[in-house]
């Protein structure tokens, strides 16, 4: 899980096979969001360059500086032991899934002549997205993998916001979508 903080910084938890958990936290400028200026005009690098990872994300690897964090240890809600990565290399990535971000429904309650637009900026990790597809149903009883599947269309002029209009529907029907 993510864990966004105060001053535009973010740790997150990672756990092993075993299930074993431990925070990466960001101690030093690897770790850093974008968003985050150093206060050391003679620092190399001025600026943060760190994306938090999507939920779902597999390191092959990640290093850094163990830390045993002061806030009461693992038994009393502290964090215990936390790695502090000091170098982008320092986070060796195996797998990310895609991104969703800024998803919209317009109108967010549609009457019986309206469609419902659905839009959203989807990214990956690898820089490409392959295909971005919507699947709903104004079926209250039809079973999810039954749904409807269409393919969302990229918006003109965009590398990354999709979109897709679910046509109008008798007011009071019930709309189920999913990405």
């Amino acid at each position: 899980s993510v864990i966004p903080f105060s001053g535009n910084r973010v740790s997150f938890n990672i756990a092993d096979a075993n299930g074993n958990s431990l925070n990466v936290s960001d101690r030093f400028l690897a770790q850093k969001m974008t968003s985050w200026s150093t206060v050391n005009t003679n620092s190399p690098q001025t600026q943060g360059s760190f994306a938090p990872p999507v939920p779902g994300t597999f390191y092959t690897s990640i290093s850094g500086v163990v830390r045993h964090d002061a806030n009461g240890c693992t038994g009393d809600n502290g964090r215990g032991y936390e790695i502090n990565p000091f170098a982008a290399s320092h986070y060796d990535i195996g797998y990310a899934p895609p991104y969703i971000a800024n998803f919209e429904r317009d109108p967010a309650v549609p009457t019986s002549n309206q469609d419902a637009e659905v839009t959203c900026s989807i990214t990956d990790f690898d820089g490409s997205v392959d295909s971005v597809a919507i699947a709903w149903s104004a079926i209250d009883t039809q079973q999810v993998q039954n749904f409807t599947v269409v393919p969302m269309t990229l918006i003109t002029g965009t590398t990354d916001e999709y979109i897709f209009e679910i046509p109008k529907q008798n007011d009071g029907t019930l709309v189920r979508y999913y990405l």
